[in-house]
């Protein structure tokens, strides 16, 4: 094993013990003040840089997740995290900025606010990398609550797991947070980030429990597990 990565293991380990620790201390301070500190629990969230990659996982995986449900949802999507029109309005506006006022897609406005912003920093367009990224939603089919999130990628979207842990904490299901309202994403080509694509996604896929067929299912899930451990290897 790597003496980098033993070091970042035993780091990461302190930093859960003194967070545990502080949460213990702060409690018992309440406790002291006659005053009920509500815990919420954990999803058990994590997120490590392995290499180029982070990761992040919070509550269930599939695995973990059929060993207690048995109509247990599995979605994984891959995709580019920003969208490639988003840059090529950015080229557009570096390389000809005589014809910004004749660009008349959001208003004059819109482009004379991209020329400040442009012009404020230096980018160079050849080297923007947009690299692929993907996201794993685990849930309930049967109620739609959603139960765990993976992710990975070269660019650091851990900070998608902390969204879906409170989705997770908060009891939402999976068309809640399909149409939630979170912002920053590129607008015109992309208005939902790739949690809630993935969300959107399982909407599409969910069973028909009125007129369900358990054998139907069964086969389903048979084949999509045999199909993870195939992956996996």
């Amino acid at each position: 094993m790597h003496i980098s990565y033993i070091e970042c293991y035993f780091s990461l380990l302190i930093n859960v013990l003194e967070i545990f620790n502080f949460k213990y201390y702060l409690t018992n301070a309440y406790q002291a003040l006659n005053k009920d500190l509500s815990a919420v629990g954990s999803n058990q969230t994590y997120g490590i840089q392995l290499f180029d990659y982070s990761l992040a996982t919070t509550g269930l995986t599939y695995t973990d997740a059929q060993k207690t449900l048995q109509h247990v949802g599995r979605i994984l999507l891959s995709d580019y995290l920003w969208s490639a029109y988003c840059e090529k309005k950015v080229d557009k506006v570096i390389q000809k900025q005589e014809l910004n006022t004749f660009f008349n897609i959001g208003g004059d406005t819109v482009r004379n606010m991209a020329d400040q912003v442009v012009e404020s920093f230096d980018m160079d367009i050849e080297q923007t990398e947009d690299e692929l990224v993907s996201v794993i939603l685990i849930f309930n089919e049967e109620n739609n609550l959603i139960l765990g999130c993976q992710v990975m990628g070269k660019q650091d979207i851990t900070q998608i797991v902390n969204t879906a842990s409170i989705a997770i904490q908060m009891g939402m299901t999976i068309d809640e947070l399909a149409f939630s309202d979170l912002g920053g994403f590129d607008g015109e080509t992309k208005p939902w980030g790739i949690l809630q694509m993935a969300a959107n996604t399982a909407l599409m896929q969910l069973p028909d429990f009125d007129n369900f067929d358990d054998d139907e299912y069964e086969a389903k899930e048979e084949n999509q597990s045999n199909q993870i451990l195939n992956d996996s290897d």
